[in-house]
């Protein structure tokens, strides 16, 4: 058995442990007297519709997945005729491809742009009262070390047929765009500063179009960093994905 199988329990057990710790310390880190601040009672209310958020339920979601995967896989390590049900390899391999890949890169590259822009935009600096620095870097830092430690250690191949797994991206992207316009319609309010200093008109079709733009980015510069990564290394047999 392949030692990148530990690797990569490795990787899932400490994505579960950081984010599902992290998720119950922010949760019980909100202070009345915070919460009396216009940005931190925000930030508190939107917790549920934030990317971030979603994206670091995907991680946990699909490191759970994987976790009983590769224990299933070690604990068959004697018949070397067991393979994985293909439903499970393929939920394993069609949930990184389209859904964890894509959303951690956006959520790292876009929440550092603004970050760096001008961070009031993005993530005000009221919230460090309420948000430990190491909380904002296991939601927006830790999330891109955790892919490309997944891509290490887990070779997929560029499936056959694209077209069905872009489509998987954008329709994630117009749900969430759903959401933004739910929320500013039920609650007045946009859910990141930085869409209420654009033009209404121009905020959701420019921004739409932008993310949409870098997500087909994200899905070609996948494939180059796997050819990357695994360049001289023996590859190992994988489920074929049309």
């Amino acid at each position: 058995m392949s030692d990148a199988i530990h690797f990569r329990i490795f990787g899932y057990i400490t994505t579960i442990v950081l984010h599902v710790a992290n998720a119950v310390i922010m949760m019980s880190s909100f202070r009345d007297d915070d919460i009396k601040e216009v940005e931190i009672r925000h930030y508190q209310k939107m917790q549920p519709f934030f990317f971030t958020c979603w994206t670091f339920f995907f991680q946990v979601i699909f490191s759970g997945l994987s976790l009983y995967c590769d224990v299933q896989i070690m604990r068959n390590t004697k018949n070397k005729t067991y393979r994985l049900p293909e439903i499970l390899e393929k939920a394993r391999v069609e949930l990184f491809n389209t859904i964890v890949w894509p959303a951690s890169t956006l959520v790292f590259a876009m929440f550092w742009l603004f970050y760096a822009v001008d961070r009031d935009l993005i993530y005000p600096t009221a919230i460090d009262k309420a948000i430990s620095p190491t909380s904002n870097h296991i939601m927006h830092t830790y999330i891109l070390p955790f892919v490309l430690w997944e891509m290490m250690f887990y070779y997929r191949e560029r499936p056959a047929n694209v077209f069905w797994r872009a489509a998987a991206v954008i329709s994630l992207e117009v749900i969430y765009f759903l959401t933004l316009i739910f929320v500013k319609m039920h609650f007045g309010v946009w859910i990141y500063p930085f869409f209420g200093k654009i033009n209404e008109l121009l905020i959701i079709p420019g921004s739409f179009t932008i993310i949409a733009l870098f997500l087909y980015g994200t899905q070609k510069l996948q494939w180059i960093l796997y050819s990357m990564l695994w360049v001289g290394r023996r590859k190992p047999i994988v489920l074929k994905i049309n």
